[in-house]
């Protein structure tokens, strides 16, 4: 254990070379709490500060910061807002693992992207829904029709001029 300047730290070591070791530092100058778990190459940093707890962030700002990826294997509840940043049509806030450029993002206030192959396609804002490009998205398919539309004025263009 050692004790400076109102700062104490213990450290539990596994051998003489320091190859790993585990530290609980306690700093009065700070106002936290870290616990170092060390493997003799990487460390890794929890710090328990002002009822926060943060992973590899010594100056948690939420209940729980983490600096890095983190993996949920089984459900995830949220109670509140889920906030995600802005992101991209390449590199899009919300996607699948397998698909990563494909998903939504926010690509300007107020407006919801859908990105497929990294390309923006539609866009949500305000009461319209809109392809990004003139005359480059389809609504339904030879195929696959949609069985009714309901509206209230309906505009249509086609190479006829109907």
């Amino acid at each position: 254990m050692a004790h400076n300047s109102g700062d104490m730290t213990f450290i539990m070591d596994n051998d003489a070379s320091n190859a790993g070791e585990f530290k609980i530092e306690i700093g009065a100058g700070n106002l936290r709490t870290d616990m170092v778990f060390n493997n003799g190459s990487n460390n890794t940093t929890m710090t328990f500060k002002g009822q926060r707890v943060g992973i590899m962030d010594t100056n948690p700002s939420a209940t729980l910061d983490v600096t890095g990826d983190a993996n949920i294997s089984t459900d995830l509840t949220i109670g509140g807002i889920l906030a995600l940043d802005d992101g991209s049509a390449s590199a899009p806030s919300l996607t699948n693992n397998g698909d990563t450029n494909c998903g939504l993002f926010f690509s300007a206030a107020d407006t919801l992207a859908f990105t497929a192959g990294g390309t923006a396609q539609v866009t949500f804002a305000d009461g319209v829904i809109a392809p990004v490009t003139t005359d480059d998205i389809n609504l339904g398919t030879a195929d696959l029709r949609f069985a009714n539309i309901f509206t209230m004025d309906l505009h249509l263009a086609n190479e006829r001029g109907d």
